[in-house]
């Protein structure tokens, strides 16, 4: 599997967790060129109709940066302290 992908004449770095591709609310706006900001602000407003570990997840740096291991694409975007969501 590559470490990149290109959408939209966009470059993201692959992110994994548990085994599915997932994303950030930068790399959504990016790849519609969109401002900064405009898909967390449309998942917060419907964020009642998704699942949190089916639809999304909020990973803090204890899941992800276990021991030495890092997944795939988490190296360059470490999520914060109180969590980071990703689709």
């Amino acid at each position: 599997m590559e470490n990149v992908v290109s959408i939209n004449g966009n470059e993201l770095n692959v992110k994994m967790w548990n085994g599915k591709r997932v994303v950030t609310f930068s790399d959504i706006d990016k790849v519609h060129e969109r401002p900064d900001g405009t898909a967390h602000r449309n998942f917060k407003k419907n964020k009642k109709h998704l699942i949190e570990n089916e639809d999304y997840f909020v990973l803090k740096p204890s899941d992800v940066l276990k021991d030495e291991f890092r997944p795939l694409g988490f190296e360059i975007e470490k999520p914060s302290n109180r969590g980071t969501t990703y689709l």
